[in-house]
């Protein structure tokens, strides 16, 4: 079963009805058409056994003839906390690290799992305070809704607009 390819088509015909109604066609170039895909496995590609490299893949197929650039800038394992590292380069960047401010984007795609924020390992019915050495899924659930938050604030505040997407959990 192929998944995905409607919430492909709805993000490519908002990016399509964003350059023919935000910008004028005489002097339509690549401004305001460079997305970054910035999140976890999923958001990589991992799993998906076509030639596009998964969800991005497949997007940046779609929106290449419309003049759009995309770029992959996800990492398989991340959630809300380790990613704000791969923001933005500090003074020593990782010539390995694929930072979200080195491809100058004006759009991002979060794809983040509250699967890689550790709900897996909590134990069901778990109350915040208890004693068991699972950690709360309240608390991983807090924690992950918070950092999307910050990171949508992050984002904004950068001047990239987000836009969230919520692979699946595994």
């Amino acid at each position: 079963m192929k998944r995905g390819p409607n919430v492909l088509l709805a993000i490519a015909a908002i990016a399509a009805a964003n350059t023919a109604f935000a910008q004028d066609a005489t002097t339509q170039e690549n401004s305001d058409q460079r997305i970054a895909v910035w999140g976890s496995s999923v958001a990589a590609g991992v799993g998906d056994e076509s030639p596009a490299g998964g969800i991005s893949g497949h997007l940046q197929e779609l929106l290449a003839e419309r003049n759009w650039e995309l770029f992959n800038q996800s990492k398989g394992g991340d959630n809300t906390v380790s990613i704000t590292t791969r923001f933005r380069p500090g003074e020593n960047p990782d010539p390995d690290t694929k930072y979200l401010t080195s491809v100058d984007p004006d759009y991002v795609i979060i794809g983040l799992s509250l699967g890689n924020e550790g709900i897996a390992q909590c134990q069901l019915g778990q109350s915040k305070g208890c004693t068991s050495s699972l950690p709360d899924a309240e608390a991983v659930f807090d924690q992950f809704a918070s950092g999307m938050k910050d990171l949508i604030d992050k984002t904004r505040d950068a001047g990239i607009t987000p836009v969230v997407m919520l692979p699946y959990a595994r």
